[in-house]
C-alpha cells in the first residue's frame, strides 16, 4: 500500500468513526407516549415510552388557562410514570400539561369548563410537531455533514478526487 492510499484509508475510516460516535444518541432513542385516564374529580397521566417502558421521574409542568393568574403547576411521574392532576375548578379554560423534555416529550390541553374537566375534549400534540422540538434541525445539519462526507470518501475510493 502507497504513502497516498495510506493517507486515503485513514481519512475514510476518520469520517466513518466521527460519524459512528458523533451519532446523537436521540436518533436511537424511542419515544414518549402520555396516556391519561380520567378520574372521578381528576386526570391520571401516565408516561411511557414506546418500549412500554414507564417514564419514571419525568418533568411534568401544568400551565393554567391563559388568561388566568394562577401559578403554574411543577412536578415529577412517579416509578409508574404516573402523575394526577386535578385543576382549581375556579379557573375555567384550557390548561397544558407538558410531559417530559426534550426528545421525550408529549403536551396535553385540558379544557376545564362548569366546574369540571371536558374529558372528551382533551387533545394531545405529539412529538413530532415543530413547536418544541428544536434539536431537529441539528440533526438534519448532521445527516447533512454524513452524507456530504460519504460522498467525499467515495470519490477518494473512486480515483476522482484527490486530496
Amino acid at each position: 500500500m502507497t504513502f497516498k492510499a495510506s493517507i486515503r484509508a485513514c481519512l475514510i475510516l476518520l469520517v466513518l468513526g466521527f460519524g459512528v460516535l458523533a451519532c446523537p444518541q436521540g436518533a436511537f432513542a424511542h419515544t414518549l407516549e402520555a396516556h391519561f385516564q380520567p378520574q372521578s374529580e381528576s386526570l391520571e397521566i401516565q408516561a411511557i415510552f414506546s418500549t412500554g417502558e414507564f417514564y419514571d421521574g419525568a418533568d411534568v409542568v401544568v400551565h393554567p388557562p391563559g388568561d388566568a393568574e394562577a401559578e403554574e403547576i411543577q412536578g415529577l411521574t412517579d416509578e409508574d410514570g404516573r402523575f394526577v392532576f386535578e385543576p382549581d375548578y375556579d379557573l375555567v379554560g384550557d390548561w397544558t400539561i407538558e410531559v417530559g423534555e426534550g426528545n421525550h416529550w408529549d403536551l396535553l390541553i385540558v379544557p376545564v369548563v362548569d366546574g369540571r374537566i371536558g374529558f372528551d375534549q382533551i387533545t394531545q400534540l405529539h412529538p413530532e410537531l415543530p413547536h418544541h422540538h428544536h434539536h431537529y434541525a441539528s440533526n438534519q445539519l448532521f445527516v447533512a455533514a454524513i452524507a456530504l462526507g460519504s460522498f467525499l470518501a467515495s470519490r477518494l475510493l473512486r480515483g476522482k478526487f484527490s486530496i
